[in-house]
């Protein structure tokens, strides 16, 4: 009895893990698809020490994805490392993205803008929609066209 409430336990997290159940939207699916049509990099510049990070992220349309850091100092790659996470939609209105990482645990970002070839992000270490008026980074994202 013990394994069958294990197992099920499992499968419950297993299907949770899924970024939408039952019926999507013309508007739901039109943002899935946006979203993880590709890969969203953002370059980040620090001209008086002369280092280049490029973050670079891909969502895919089973709630995996992959989250690719690169490091130069000096037109030198110092650091290249790549992560994996599951997502999911926090609300039905697919506004807020929840990411979980291993390496750096939950993650929340509020779509504040989401086209062909860019994503505009508030990012926070709680569901936004939970904790009104929370902390955030702001990071805007290019489609990478070079990369899909």
């Amino acid at each position: 009895m013990k394994h069958l409430h294990c197992l099920l336990a499992m499968l419950i997290l297993f299907v949770s893990c899924e970024p939408s159940t039952g019926y999507i939207t013309p508007e739901q699916d039109k943002i899935i698809d946006l979203l993880t049509n590709g890969i969203w990099l953002r370059q980040s510049i620090d001209g008086a020490n002369k280092v280049e990070v490029l973050n670079s992220w891909k969502f895919e349309k089973n709630g995996k994805g992959s989250n690719r850091i690169e490091r130069f100092e000096d037109n030198i790659k110092v650091f290249d490392e790549t992560f994996y996470f599951q997502w999911s939609f926090t609300t039905e209105s697919m506004a807020v993205i929840y990411i979980l990482r291993q390496e750096t645990g939950e993650e929340f970002w509020q779509i504040m803008d989401l086209t062909d070839s860019t994503l505009k992000v508030r990012a926070s270490i709680k569901d936004p929609v939970l904790n009104p008026g929370i902390e955030y980074s702001e990071w805007i994202y290019k489609h990478d066209t070079e990369k899909d």
